[in-house]
């Protein structure tokens, strides 16, 4: 063939590859009505099982578009969630109020990955009920058959210049979340002439891909850890928490606690608290701030030798998962990270030769690199003896090239971030050059929607209207470190107004009322939410209604507090106290009545009426609402 006639033939190619994915086709994509509120609407992409052929078939990518007012200059933004097996379409009007201002000249576009929700999901029975690894893998790789290596992050990346073909438009942007800004970045490097802006909130890194055991993640423990008294709030409890932390663990581990913590119905339930069962309540730190609001007290009450702050805190979010069962798909998270994860290990080994190899790589790290776990506890809880029977392709999926495109870039780190720690963040504040770094103080994982202040959405807003993200001050914390809990009435200061021993009591039921409210979680902040529990010392709370009820909840050694306290409206609350019992009203305008051991009761003093997200939503408008996130990335 002579070069003009090849010529014509390229010319000829080209011209049939850009008329299937030219504007003009794509613009066919039509979005229907779906049934969903705030103007969402629905459409179906088509994508390759397998783009390189060898598995046929396709799947249906389910995405999602809030498309920017009428008559406006349109771009698209693309959100992406957590996970891997998180779906964003459930995040949608989540997503919306977050980034408002800069959704009026830009279509929202989410979708389900690949192997999640409405986008042909995925599900191994046994993988999901927690079946031993050594027969629930190998029986859900069988169960996909050939597919089963097509649930890759680069599967995603390309899924997402799909939709943008399909969309009709040049360049994206797009907002990440925790594994979704690995996505992002996959993207960039696979796909870099097709990214506008980039927003990568918690980001993951390269070198956590690499890292099975989570090291950068216990390397951060003590900077995550220490976030929290950064500002002296910790001040008469402990001078050093994250050492305190440790301490408390090491004791554990040599001599584990045995104690009574109560239930939701005030029921006494003993249990053993040790290293691992402590490891796996801090854990969810970084997500849930009652958690970082109680932690202090709770260490520093082991100290002082009173157990029951830390034993209720383990007690209260020990093994629970992480996230609602409907928001993690388990399965995708497994065979994602299976496949593409960098394992010490030979690719195509046998799962014995696997874990001896894998054994061997932890024997050569330092046990000081694990801390706050053990060698033997991070093994435990990895992916290793998950993936190590999984059979995984010759080579690891393609990444794309280490070069990124040079586009504008914002890094968002919440400073007590666990999964995605500060280290994390600057890794990716250095590979993006140029970029901006956002640190939101007060915050853990997701530092957008985990921020009880508005500061880092609006500076998100700012930065995809093209403008400098700015920084976020740090400002009174709603979930402040608590004060010690009393552990004797004496300890309690009096009410004004009435003297001696009545007075303590009275602010002592004060405290207990606190505490009732503190320990409410409406699942803004802590994921799954919590409606009722138990006291601290005896009996148990719960929310119904507008009002937080009390059943003998004792929170100050000796003073048993019964009733309800609604939002408004006078609290009748029955008091005893040693020798001494009665009745009291709390009123709306904060005055006390009542009586209390025959003696008569009238004084000034106000209790809590609303939990922490509720002040929160006054004070802000609709509070943050955090995502389910599934178990920590390497």
């Amino acid at each position: 063939m002579s070069r003009r006639a090849k010529l014509r033939a390229a010319v000829a190619a080209a011209s049939v590859i850009g008329a299937a994915f030219s504007p003009a086709v794509a613009r066919a994509l039509t979005f229907h009505p779906c049934g969903l509120p705030g103007g969402i609407r629905c459409a179906t992409v088509r994508v390759p099982l397998d783009r390189s052929g060898s598995v046929g078939g396709t799947i249906g990518l389910h995405v999602r578009r809030i498309a920017a007012p009428a008559g406006n200059h349109r771009k698209v933004l693309i959100a992406l969630a957590g996970g891997p097996g998180e779906r964003a379409t459930a995040y949608t009007l989540r997503f919306q109020r977050e980034l408002a201002p800069a959704l009026r000249t830009r279509d929202l576009v989410v979708f389900d990955q690949r192997g999640l929700g409405r986008s042909a999901a995925i599900h191994c029975a046994a993988l999901e009920q927690g079946g031993d690894p050594k027969t629930a893998v190998p029986s859900c790789a069988s169960q996909l058959g050939p597919s089963k290596s097509h649930y890759t992050t680069p599967d995603s990346a390309d899924d997402i210049d799909a939709i943008r073909r399909a969309l009709g438009v040049q360049r994206v942007d797009l907002f990440a979340v925790s594994y979704g800004t690995w996505v992002a970045q996959v993207y960039a490097r696979r796909h870099p002439t097709h990214v506008h802006r980039l927003v990568l909130d918690s980001p993951v890194v390269p070198s956590a891909i690499a890292d099975p055991f989570g090291l950068h993640v216990y390397r951060g423990f003590k900077g995550a850890i220490g976030a929290i008294c950064t500002h002296r709030e910790c001040r008469g409890m402990t001078n050093d928490l994250a050492r305190d932390a440790l301490r408390v663990l090491d004791r554990l581990d040599a001599h584990p606690l045995k104690a009574s913590f109560y239930d939701a119905n005030g029921h006494a339930q003993t249990t053993t608290v040790n290293r691992l069962i402590a490891v796996a309540a801090l854990r969810d730190l970084d997500l849930r701030p009652n958690v970082r609001a109680e932690l202090p007290r709770a260490i520093a009450g082991a100290f002082r030798g009173d157990n029951a702050p830390l034993v209720r805190l383990v007690a209260a979010e020990g093994p629970a998962s992480i996230g609602k069962p409907d928001q993690i798909n388990h399965t995708v998270n497994v065979v994602t990270q299976c496949e593409e994860q960098r394992f010490p290990w030979t690719r195509g080994a046998s799962p014995d030769h696997k874990l001896a190899q894998a054994r061997a790589a932890l024997k050569r790290i330092p046990r000081s690199a694990f801390s706050p776990v053990t060698p033997e506890i991070a093994f435990a809880i990895s992916l290793v003896p998950t993936c190590a029977y999984w059979p995984d392709q010759p080579q690891p999926p393609a990444f794309g090239p280490k070069r990124l495109p040079h586009v504008p870039v914002l890094v968002v780190s919440g400073e007590s971030d666990l999964r995605t720690p500060r280290s994390s963040a600057l890794e990716a504040h250095h590979v993006f050059k140029g970029s901006q770094l956002l640190a939101v103080p007060n915050v853990g994982h997701s530092g957008v929607a985990g921020d009880p202040t508005p500061c880092a959405r609006h500076a998100v807003q700012r930065f995809l209207l093209g403008g400098q993200a700015g920084s976020c001050a740090d400002r009174d914390d709603p979930y402040a470190p608590r004060l010690l809990v009393p552990t004797a009435l004496k300890q309690v200061d009096g009410a004004a107004g009435v003297p001696g021993r009545r007075g303590r009591i009275l602010h002592a039921v004060a405290l207990t009322v606190n505490d009732g409210f503190q320990q409410l979680d409406d699942g803004h902040f802590g994921l799954d939410g919590r409606t009722a529990g138990g006291g601290l010392r005896g009996g148990s709370f719960r929310r119904a209604g507008d009002a937080l009820h009390l059943s003998r909840y004792v929170f100050v050694p000796g003073v048993t507090v019964d009733g309800a306290v609604p939002r408004r409206g006078t609290a009748h609350l029955h008091v005893t106290a040693g020798g001494l019992s009665g009745q009291l009203f709390f009123h709306a305008d904060g005055t006390v009545t009542g009586q209390l051991g025959g003696a008569a009761i009238h004084a000034h003093l106000a209790i809590p009426r609303r939990t922490v997200s509720e002040i929160l939503e006054a004070r802000f408008g609709t509070p943050p609402i955090l995502p389910g996130t599934a178990a920590r990335r390497p």
